[in-house]
């Protein structure tokens, strides 16, 4: 994948540094984004076959967040949007 100095660098640095899954979440704004993000947070937890304490508590804590902010009519509108583009 193409990155930027910028983007390679950052990358680097979250890879060396841990982040903190939570503040990580907090920023993105886009719904869709938001559930990528948790579906991906998610899968690497699982990856490895061992669901610690600690993973677990992130995943509930993301969770939590992620239903919190949950605009059930702007999903549907999104739904409707995207099966109208389908026909």
């Amino acid at each position: 994948m193409p990155f930027t100095t910028e983007q390679r660098d950052q990358l680097c640095h979250d890879m060396a540094t841990p982040q903190d899954a939570v503040s990580l979440f907090l920023q993105v704004t886009e719904p869709k984004d938001q559930a990528e993000f948790f579906n991906i947070a998610r899968q690497l937890v699982h990856i490895d076959g061992d669901y610690g304490t600690q993973e677990q508590d992130v995943l509930l804590a993301l969770k939590e967040i992620h239903v919190k902010g949950i605009n059930i009519d702007a999903l549907v509108d999104i739904v409707s949007l995207e099966f109208e583009d389908e026909k």
